[in-house]
């Protein structure tokens, strides 16, 4: 007898369910799975006329026979309804002290009515035609009872023995009748199905032509509302008529009704369906539809486009459509009542006020009343869409693949509902902390609120669908549906590759615990980032940050190793012991002339000249602090073994440390690398950063210096041959391709003017996507500087590598796992005075004052990524993703507007904008690094994508040569100018609360109140 977890046990379930010949046994699998469902088929389960009591009986049967004792074969039947019976089967695991408690796999055995007379063929004998199964229930539900029967059949004829018991739960009326199966047995019956999780229907795929686009998670639903339409009157004689008819007055209400349109309300689980479908559509106006309908929902083109898709158009709204239709009560009397049902598909973030003060707006004072059938409902009708968790959504999507190959996960919403809505419900309460939304706790389901929505078989068709007419793929049958592949790959998704205990409901509390704890810290947030901005430090002169950072991580217990890669401002500090071995970097350095005033809407100056953070460097590392912390108290009292490693970006504007970091083995034990860079928003996307390539490079040339005047011709003009190359350039400019970016600085152009240059610096930036092409492109230009060496009589003294980026590529896994970790966080809780700053800032810039940014962006995917940017930028976090799995976390600490590198981009750094955007995003890379500690398989699939994506095709060489060494000269004249004058400015945390005190500036300051 084989004892197996249940993650290993999986294992072998979804090598089955994959059609994989693990052994001969495999085609008597699968036969036995065609023999259930074709016998579930043919035994008619509708409300009406059919018996699902028969269907679980036969079931019954089956389990016996197989050897499951008769203690955990339950044919549950209430006793007012003989033909609703239901089946609950329990399939014993090891047990014993531990043990987790059990999973239950839960499948509805009924079925819509069918009319004989509506189909070609008997609706309920099993078909196959053209690579279909045809028939009713074949997809709606009586594959997914199939699936599950036969798995536990199968794993008791092998001996499997999982680490908890599986508890299969096949229930009536869940398609509508007044016994529903679900609500039942969890009122009449809890000890029987009582479950750590539950795993239903309700995941959603599309076929285009045949052939699978897409595989759905359900991650919300809409909520079925009924509303009564009625129309009095005094009525009368037919052969009188009068205008005041109640059947014309209700059919004129009804008519109002079927020409208005709800407007679009999305939510995260709607946008990320949209975008991510939109890679599937085979016609471009449909896609570009959907993406512009994310981008503006009151996108009228768009919408009329998507509007043709019925499925598509109620995904993005509320719908009502009359339903059932009653009047009068005699041929020849006027009617003196009409009623007409009006059914409601509500998004799940709407109110019942809302719809039925709606339909009262649309219908207008026509005597027409409108009644909520049931209880006065009020607030919100369903459960609040949630965030699909990066462990489910990565085995989902690994499935899929292999069964599919690449189409993309979509997580969706259904325009029906499920058993499911109200177990999301649950888990949406505020004391949960818990937004997993295909599980539920306790198995306590309630009864259906209503059928699935319709689908069509046309060209694009969606898998989970009510129609007269249901194709299935053919065998072998485990691969029945998309929706097969989601019920399984929760199931891996919920076992811990750690423990059987270490599931999303802990890794939930301790998210939740670090929200708390990284509130704890905000006034030591707010000091850092304040410290930090009044030092104003510039790349490679970094002193005072460095210093005071790595003190306080010092303090807290990190090893610190300082001078990294010859660098003297960099460093490293970790704590912890083993793997994984994630990393924490962001940026240090500031900008030239920025040193700006902070909550101050007009130019003013601290130091006059002197630089500043107006790029927002002094939040990054402050942030990663943060989140270090809170996760090494939970890692110290869960006893979680890893390795924390924070690391800074040194001279990130000059793009000068990070190759070499790389170079140095910085990175060479290190899992995975979580990044952190300031913006308007949580940035979050996947794949090729739209960025450059970079190589940025001095040439120094030398010649022989005379006096300008009196002797000239005994002179050689270093500042000549510098002139020359940048001539020559902008002439060779006109010959390189689009996508080449190049400019230049001259850094040295001689002593005075009476004097002829002995020497004379031209320092260039050159950039492109490739990274072989931007050598190239150096290549172009060290050809162009001998040339005007010679021209010149001069000598190219040297060329001096300053820095190098490859474009940055960043880990999907990671980024996915981030950015629903950036859902769960939200963004922060903007008031009054920091949209007051943000409308004036950008009022002075002469932008939109739309104030700051108050919704989590959707995961962008390269594409979205691209279209967002313009592509023209570099960073030198590149090196670091083409070394080991990374994402950047882009964090809402600025205000949106902007132009980047500028004195205005720093006003909002040291005001509580920043100190609430870092907060914000500390919790999403705590909670991501934590992630990241507590799932193995999240770190193996970001490996995964990095050596079977990303560097598949794509080897990392650096930019620059061995001899090349880190310019740790860099703006050290400057800062040698400006540091004393900047140092009465330091931040005193030990005498003033915030910066902005200690300045004595009132947050915030608007233009005309400048102190």
């Amino acid at each position: 007898m084989r004892r197996l977890s249940l993650f290993a046990l999986l294992a072998v379930v979804l090598a089955v369910v994959l059609a994989v010949p693990l052994r001969a046994q495999s085609t008597a699998h699968e036969k036995l799975a065609r023999e259930v469902y074709k016998q579930l088929i043919e035994i008619n389960t509708v409300d009406s006329v059919g018996s699902v009591t028969k269907a679980v009986e036969a079931l019954a049967v089956r389990f016996k026979a197989a050897g499951f004792p008769d203690a955990d074969i339950h044919v549950l039947i209430p006793t007012n309804a003989p033909t609703k019976g239901n089946l609950v089967v329990r399939y014993r695991g090891r047990g014993g002290v531990g043990a987790p408690k059990p999973l239950l796999l839960l499948a509805h055995l009924d079925v819509v009515a069918a009319l004989r007379a509506d189909w070609p063929r008997d609706p309920f004998t099993l078909n196959e035609e053209n690579g279909f199964f045809l028939g009713r229930g074949t997809s709606d539900d009586k594959s997914m009872a199939s699936i599950f029967a036969t798995n536990l059949l199968w794993m008791k004829q092998e001996g499997v023995v999982p680490d908890r018991d599986i508890i299969l739960a096949l229930t009536a009326d869940e398609e509508g009748g007044s016994s529903n199966g679900a609500h039942w047995i969890a009122t009449e019956h809890k000890d029987l199905i009582d479950a750590e999780y539950a795993i239903n229907e309700g995941g959603d795929g599309a076929l285009i032509n045949g052939k699978p686009v897409t595989n759905g998670v359900q991650a919300a639903e809409k909520v079925s509302v009924n509303f009564t339409f009625t129309a009095l009157n005094s009525g009368g004689h037919s052969s009188m008529p009068r205008p005041d008819n109640a059947i014309y007055a209700l059919t004129k209400a009804l008519l109002k009704v079927s020409e208005f349109e709800f407007p679009v309300v999305l939510n995260p689980v709607t946008t990320a369906y949209l975008l991510q479908s939109s890679k599937a559509m085979p016609d471009p106006a449909v896609a570009a539809a959907m993406k512009a309908i994310v981008a503006n929902p009151k996108d009228k083109k768009a919408n009329a486009i998507l509007a043709k898709d019925a499925f598509v158009h109620s995904v993005l709204r509320t719908t009502c459509v009359a339903t059932r239709l009653a009047g009068g009560h005699a041929n020849n009397a006027l009617p003196q009542t009409a009623t007409s049902n009006v059914n409601c598909r509500i998004e799940p973030t709407s109110t019942y006020e809302y719809v039925k003060s709606t339909l009262e707006r649309v219908v207008g004072d026509t005597g027409v009343k409108i009644t909520l059938i049931g209880n006065a409902l009020k607030g919100v009708v369903g459960a609040p869409p949630s965030a699909v968790p990066a462990e489910f959504l990565g085995a989902v999507t690994a499935i899929t693949k292999k069964m599919w190959g690449d189409i993309p996960v979509v997580p969706n919403m259904s325009t029906g509902a499920t058993v499911l809505r109200r177990g999301r419900a649950e888990h949406a309460r505020p004391r949960r902390e818990d937004s997993r939304q295909v599980v539920l706790r306790r198995a306590r389901l309630p009864r259906s609120a209503g059928a699935d929505t319709d689908g069509k078989n046309k060209d694009v068709s969606h898998f989970h669908t009510h129609s007269a007419l249901l194709l299935t793929p053919r065998p072998p049958l485990m691969r029945l549906l998309a929706r097969v592949a989601t019920t399984l790959a929760l199931t891996a998704g919920i076992a811990s590759a750690q423990s059987a205990t270490t599931t999303d409901t802990r890794a939930d509390r301790l998210k939740a615990e670090l929200a708390t704890a990284i509130d704890g810290r905000a006034k030591l947030a707010q000091q850092m980032v304040d410290q930090v901005f009044s030092f104003g430090e510039l790349g490679m002169q970094e002193f005072e940050s460095s210093k005071y950072l790595t003190g306080i991580l010092e303090k807290n217990g990190f090893t610190i190793v300082r001078g990294v890669a010859g660098i003297p401002t960099a460093w490293t500090a970790r704590w912890g012991s083993g793997s994984p071995v994630i990393a924490l970097g962001s940026d240090i350095d500031g900008i030239p002339q920025s040193n700006q005033k902070p909550a101050t809407a007009a130019k003013d100056w601290i130091v006059p000249g002197a630089p500043g953070h107006g790029e927002g460097h002094n939040s990054g590392v402050p942030l990663n602090i943060i989140a270090a912390l809170a996760v090494k108290d939970i890692m110290v009292r869960e006893k979680i073994s890893g390795t924390i490693m924070l690391w800074p970006g040194v001279a990130e504007e000059q793009l000068g440390s990070k190759a070499y970091l790389v170079r140095a083995g910085v990175f060479k034990d290190v899992d995975a690398n979580l990044f952190a860079h300031v913006s308007d928003e949580f940035g979050i996307s996947w794949g090729d950063e739209p960025a450059l390539a970079l190589i940025s490079a001095i040439f120094k040339f030398k010649g022989e210096s005379a006096h300008a005047a009196a002797a000239p011709w005994r002179g050689k003009s270093a500042l000549d041959a510098v002139m020359n190359m940048g001539n020559a350039w902008e002439f060779h400019r006109e010959h390189m391709e689009l996508s080449q970016r190049s400019h230049y600085v001259i850094t040295d152009g001689g002593d005075q003017p009476n004097v002829v240059p002995s020497t004379a610096s031209i320092w260039f930036y050159l950039r492109e996507r490739d990274p072989a092409r931007v050598t190239q492109m150096f290549e172009d230009a060290k050809q162009i500087a001998r040339g005007a060496a010679m021209q010149t009589f001069t000598k190219l003294d040297t060329v001096v590598m300053v820095g190098s980026a490859w474009r940055p590529h960043f880990n999907k896994p990671i980024a996915v796992a981030m950015h629903a970790n950036a859902v769960k966080v939200g963004m922060p809780k903007w008031d009054a005075n920091d949209q007051s700053m943000a409308k004036g800032v950008q009022r002075i810039l002469g932008k939109p004052d739309t104030g700051l940014t108050t919704k989590v962006a959707p995961l962008r995917s390269p594409e979205e990524a691209a279209a967002a940017s313009s592509g023209t930028g570099s960073d030198d976090i590149g090196d670091v993703t083409w070394t080991v799995p990374s994402v950047t976390l882009y964090y809402p600490a600025n205000i949106p507007g902007t132009p980047g590198h500028n004195w205005a981009d720093g006003i909002a750094m040291a005001t509580p904008i920043a100190h609430k955007g870092v907060v914000a995003g500390a919790k999403v890379q705590a909670m991501t690094l934590l992630d990241l500690m507590l799932s193995p398989p999240l770190v193996t699939d970001a490996k995964r994508y990095f050596t079977d994506v990303q560097t598949k095709t794509v080897t990392y060489k650096p930019l620059m040569s061995p001899a090349d060494q880190p310019a740790i000269w860099l703006n050290a004249e400057k800062m040698a100018k400006y540091r004393e004058l900047m140092r009465p400015f330091y931040y005193d945390a030990t005498k003033f609360s915030t910066y902005l005190e200690q300045l004595g500036i009132k947050y915030p300051t608007m233009p005309g109140s400048v102190p």
